[in-house]
């Protein structure tokens, strides 16, 4: 999906907890993605 490698990217630094989204064209709609669970 779309984005998936800019997860990964953020993810691959262990200090990295979770990501905040915001899709800007559609005003402050704002989400975390949280790291994976192992």
């Amino acid at each position: 999906a779309v984005g998936d490698d800019a997860f990964r990217n953020a993810f691959d630094d262990p200090s990295v907890a979770l990501v905040h989204v915001r899709a800007v064209e559609y005003g402050c709609f704002l989400y975390e993605v949280r790291r994976p669970s192992a």
